[in-house]
């Protein structure tokens, strides 16, 4: 079957590994931080874990990402990596970017039995979300996306596998009716399969999990915890039978499981010490409880908090609200994301008696409800100025389940299937190997010369790239700089992250890093794009620079080459010499020449 093959590709593609940068989310929200704690290595904290309202939860992180890192931890204690200093910075990248695609594979097979129990094509369901680049990028990524997505497919497949489904008889070569007409439900003629005795704690273990991963996550959960709770009506016999003994059970656990929760990130936080749990009084109750609420961190709320004010989200960036449904589904999904739009307009076409787009009388309740699991989210989401294509991720699934026949099925249309295919190949390229593409490899590199050179002091200037995530350079804490206005000790790496800044303030910076630099053995390394070359080497450059390494393939959107890097039009004269200039050139190198992420020296006066 096709769709395991990707599934090994996933893999594969991990362990290779995929150079491309997403968005600084993917390490400082969870596996920068983590790896901190467990290797007491030098990471950078954002203000996300460093505010007095914290809001990121660490319970769910740390049981994914922090169980390879303790691994790693020994292996390393144990002297097996000290032969290839390379090998640690590999291993950082890769060992928890692994968890992730263990989890994911585990996704891989719910979704199988999720389409099978709805009487859908597995196959053909399966090979449409494993071609996705989706699949193949985001979800092998340590982005709170990535988990919030495979918790929904969770979600999804607990809701609606313990609920009857039956199969009628659909029309054929019907193109135009885009949702599925192969799932229905029935109360005379039911098909079911498992218990539905143990999904509330599920459910709870879910939802709760999904709250303090991204508190966004309860939009998406409405629908399918609605169809869950719903599905045999809600009239008095059934609130009976079927709703009050499943709210019964779901309560209690998901209340147990926020304790749980709540408790772990105030540990992680300080704010609730195991010996202020010791001391819990059964005598004096109230007093013992009042006491461990106010120490207690509540992230998710912190969280909301934040994200209500709106000059918190103008930080971040503000988007018109429509950018999510115009934008960014069709970023993420191509093709896909148009079917939805298609359906709805063929059920009013339908209402208003255009018999062209079939017959929706038989429609399905599973297919309802998977169709408003996308439109109830999408909208709820789209609310929120700040839109980011990665928030909308965990839509992949229900796009699959409702579509997939259209993209490879009996149903599909070649034209189609070669749009989702080209579609999916550019964005692999651009998202897992191009975006940001030389920021990981040259970390590694640079953590290879710290192993080789232990004793110079060196500053490392990341200009015009993403946050660079410290992590990788796997340097021990002490080489941290200390307080604020310290000089960093003789012998240590310091990065220093300066953004979109204009060239006056990277010219001060080095100005600053010269003036106080006290140490023998020095050095002032300075990365950023190609495209800057001609800024950097430009005569109004108050110091010169030496083109020590490129890194390709590399790509910001933030700093795109221009008409005159292509055809060579009029430069400033340069003080420093790029291996690959203007003369004897064409148009294929330059563009290769480009693409690149440079590591410079800078010549110390």
């Amino acid at each position: 079957m096709m769709w395991r093959v990707f599934i090994v590709l996933r893999c594969l593609w991990t362990l290779a590994p995929q150079t491309g940068y997403i968005h600084p989310d993917e390490f400082f929200q969870s596996v920068e931080v983590i790896a901190g704690d467990v290797l007491d290595i030098d990471v950078h904290r954002s203000w996300e874990f460093t505010s007095d309202t914290p809001v990121r939860s660490m319970v769910l992180p740390f049981i994914i990402y922090a169980p390879p890192l303790y691994v790693l931890k020994v292996v390393s204690q144990l002297g097996y990596l000290s032969a290839v200093s390379y090998l640690q910075s590999y291993l950082l990248l890769v060992l928890p970017r692994l968890s992730v695609v263990l989890l994911s594979v585990g996704v891989d097979v719910m979704m199988f039995a999720l389409a099978r129990r709805l009487l859908l094509n597995a196959n053909t369901v399966m090979l449409v979300y494993t071609t996705s680049y989706v699949s193949l990028v985001f979800y092998t990524r340590t982005l709170s996306n990535a988990i919030e997505a495979f918790l929904f497919v969770a979600l999804l497949y607990v809701t609606m596998t313990t609920t009857p489904i039956t199969r009628y008889p659909s029309p054929k070569k019907d193109r135009l009716n885009l949702s599925r007409r192969s799932i229905h439900e029935d109360s005379d003629d039911m098909k079911t399969s498992g218990s539905d005795v143990g999904s509330p704690f599920v459910v709870a273990l879910v939802l709760v999990a999904g709250f303090f991963n991204r508190p966004t996550f309860v939009f998406f959960a409405i629908v399918p915890c609605l169809r869950w709770l719903l599905h045999s009506g809600w009239d008095v016999v059934a609130i009976k039978r079927d709703i009050f003994p499943k709210l019964l059970l779901t309560f209690p656990s998901g209340l147990a499981i926020t304790t749980a929760f709540l408790i772990g990130d105030s540990m992680y936080y300080g704010t609730l010490k195991s010996v202020t749990l010791g001391m819990f009084n059964v005598d004096s109750l109230s007093a013992s409880l009042a006491t461990v609420a106010q120490s207690l961190v509540v992230t998710p709320l912190n969280f909301v908090r934040y994200n209500v004010v709106s000059s918190n989200l103008a930080e971040h960036g503000i988007h018109p609200r429509i950018t999510h449904l115009l934008v960014n589904m069709p970023l993420l999904f191509g093709v896909l994301a148009v079917m939805p739009a298609v359906s709805v307009m063929c059920a009013v076409l339908r209402r208003f008696g255009c018999r062209r787009c079939g017959n929706q009388s038989g429609e399905s309740g599973a297919c309802k409800a998977l169709l408003l699991g996308i439109a109830v989210p999408l909208v709820l989401i789209s609310l929120f100025p700040h839109q980011e294509a990665r928030f909308l991720v965990p839509f992949l699934a229900p796009l699959s389940l409702l579509y997939g026949h259209l993209i490879f099925g009996s149903a599909s249309i070649k034209a189609v299937t070669v749009m989702w295919v080209l579609f999916n190949v550019a964005m692999c390229e651009f998202f897992g190997a191009l975006h940001q593409g030389g920021v990981l490899p040259c970390l590694g590199h640079i953590q290879n010369i710290h192993t080789r050179e232990p004793l110079v002091t060196r500053h490392v200037i990341f200009y015009h790239t993403y946050m660079p995530p410290r992590f990788l350079l796997a340097l021990p804490s002490q080489h941290a700089q200390g307080k604020s206005g310290e000089s960093p000790r003789c012998g240590s790496t310091t990065v220093h992250d300066l953004k979109g800044a204009s060239m006056v303030i990277l010219n001060d910076k080095v100005k600053e890093i010269t003036s106080r630099n006290k140490c023998k053995s020095n050095e002032i390394l300075l990365v950023t794009p190609a495209t800057l070359d001609h800024q950097l080497c430009s005569s109004t450059m108050s110091y010169k620079s030496q083109l020590l390494q490129q890194f390709h393939l590399h790509l910001s959107t933030e700093n795109l080459p221009s008409i005159e890097d292509f055809w060579c039009g009029d430069r400033p004269p340069r003080q420093c010499s790029f291996p690959l200039d203007c003369n004897g050139t064409n148009l294929a190198q330059r563009l290769y020449s480009l693409t690149s992420l440079n590591l410079y020296q800078i010549d110390l006066p």
